[in-house]
């Protein structure tokens, strides 16, 4: 199906250390479904630190902003 680009600001590209990473995609994913993989392509450290500063519970913590093609995804649907 072809790629995503995942790009990563502020302070989580500083704690990355990463700018932008892209995965394949075989069929469309959900927001959700992308950030995962993009876990499973980092090494330990890091995806723990991603997952600690998105994610709480079953949602994004307050204050994270996921941008789709520019648009704020909490206007969308969702993960």
């Amino acid at each position: 199906m072809g790629e995503v680009r995942v790009k990563f600001f502020s302070l989580l590209r500083l704690a990355l250390g990463v700018s932008e990473i892209t995965i394949s995609a075989d069929k469309a994913l959900t927001v959700k479904e992308v950030l995962q993989r993009v876990g499973k392509i980092m090494d330990r450290e890091k995806a723990a630190l991603l997952e600690e500063k998105l994610f709480e519970r079953d949602g994004l913590k307050e204050g994270v902003i996921i941008l789709l093609n520019g648009e704020n995804i909490l206007h969308l649907k969702g993960l």
